[in-house]
């Protein structure tokens, strides 16, 4: 293995130096060799593929291209059914056993979505033509090929597996790719945010991966009876609901900030704990007696931005979160935010560390900083504010910025800093949070550090 990888590298290397084409399509065959070719090779290798593997699948049905292309549909169909029952368990795992998937993995992702993904794909292509799995790759692969997507070779490898009727190849092919995507899918889709539970979407990731490879595992399977497979999906959710959604393995993700906040001169502080996945602090609340005492916040979505120190991007994806009071976090250079108003509108002077945010809401016509050529326009985000990323190269504990915020004379701003300081991540109060959780919500932060938000309304 370790041979062919440094013979794959040198080929690589050995192809650009040539100033060849410059885009290439390399996989592994079950981890043990690689494939490799370049992208002009891709676009004639894929587009013969998808060529001979219609016509193949037209010769193959008895009506011959439009019976071809309506097997297609109909295994596309059930493909569609496949992701769309899955999707539907999600959405009654998120009301009975939310995140069961998490803890377990890949293997408990597809214990929860795969049979409902296969009851649903038989039930629609059990009457299928046979034509339909090749004719629906090679759609794929054409299309892939149509647009220039090196990713096509999975289509191609399905026409080549299918076109001789010896789709084994090829399948195992598609479950190594079905792994490294859930592999990816399974902790991404367990800590993007709170806003919305991911039971859902990961059952239709799962279900189309599921559907796929169906395709390819031979002749349509027989309808499975309704009433046998809703017991059956009935007591895979009733033994998930009982499982523990996490574990000291796989632990629930967290970000707990130490907050120091000036807000028009009103200054608190505290633990800000934002949660990373759909079920938000809700098994919190009993676990960990700080939280219990204070409940999440509601807040509207502009008022997260000016009133917390958002890091990127969790204003835009959590829910659910709390504000603890707490002493303020030592630092040992404070930011600053200064706002005064100069002809042609507000001009601001920052002081802060090397990661830190710049906040506006108002009607602004466009921001000029010091020292950038070429500043690109504000962009206003739904929320009603503009956002601008201040980071420092030298720098690291107090860097300068400056701005002129260009606004009409009779119009006023609100301005906040959000300032993160990376480097105090271990006060006393989160120390002592973090000993007050379970062991399933310890060690797994998504971030551990101390911020500060300075907000100067109506300047």
């Amino acid at each position: 293995m370790s041979s062919n990888v440094v013979d794959w590298i040198r080929r690589l290397d050995g192809v650009g130096a040539a100033g060849a084409d410059r885009g290439y399509v390399f996989f592994d065959v079950l981890g043990v060799y690689f494939v490799f070719y370049s992208a002009r090779v891709a676009r004639w290798l894929h587009a013969a593929g998808a060529a001979g593997g219609l016509a193949l699948a037209a010769r193959r049905d008895p009506r011959g291209v439009a019976g071809a292309a309506r097997a297609a549909a109909r295994t596309a169909a059930a493909v569609g059914a496949a992701a769309s029952a899955a999707f539907l368990y999600g959405v009654v795992l998120t009301a009975v056993a939310p995140m069961r998937w998490y803890a377990g993995g890949v293997a408990a992702a597809l214990g929860l979505f795969v049979p409902p993904a296969l009851a649903a794909f038989a039930a629609v292509a059990a009457r299928s033509p046979p034509s339909g799995p090749l004719a629906l790759w090679g759609g794929l692969l054409a299309a892939a090929a149509a647009l220039d997507l090196g990713s096509g070779y999975v289509a191609l490898v399905a026409v080549a597996g299918l076109a001789p009727r010896a789709a084994a190849p090829a399948l195992a092919v598609w479950l190594s790719v079905a792994r490294t995507l859930l592999t990816i899918a399974v902790p991404l889709l367990g800590r993007v945010g709170s806003r919305f539970p991911m039971d859902p979407a990961l059952g239709a990731v799962v279900g189309l991966l599921a559907g796929l490879g169906a395709t390819l595992a031979g002749p349509p399977p027989r309808r499975p009876p309704p009433r046998a497979t809703l017991a059956a999906l009935a007591l895979v959710a009733a033994a998930a609901s009982v499982a523990a959604p996490y574990s000291a393995a796989r632990p629930k993700r967290l970000t707990v900030q130490h907050v120091r906040r000036s807000i028009d001169g009103v200054e608190d502080a505290g633990l800000w704990v934002l949660p990373m996945d759909g079920q938000r602090l809700d098994p919190l609340f009993a676990a960990a007696p700080p939280l219990a005492e204070h409940p999440a916040p509601r807040r509207a979505g502009a008022d997260c931005y000016l009133t917390m120190p958002w890091f990127f991007p969790f204003c835009d994806i959590v829910r659910g979160d709390a504000f603890v009071p707490a002493p303020p976090p030592p630092l040992a250079a404070p930011a600053t935010l200064a706002a005064t108003r100069v002809a042609g509108g507000v001009r601001v002077a920052v002081t802060a560390p090397s990661h830190a945010h710049l906040v506006v809401r108002g009607p602004l016509r466009g921001w000029r900083f010091d020292g950038a050529k070429d500043a690109p326009p504000p962009v206003l985000r739904a929320e009603g504010v503009y956002l601008a990323q201040l980071t420092g190269g030298a720098c690291r504990d107090a860097c300068a910025h400056a701005a002129v915020l260009e606004v009409a004379a009779d119009a006023t701003l609100d301005v906040a800093l959000a300032a993160h300081h990376f480097g105090v991540d271990a006060t006393p109060e989160i120390d002592a949070f973090v000993a007050a959780l379970p062991a399933w919500a310890r060690g797994a932060y998504w971030g551990k550090f101390a911020s500060e938000l300075i907000l100067k309304r109506a300047v």
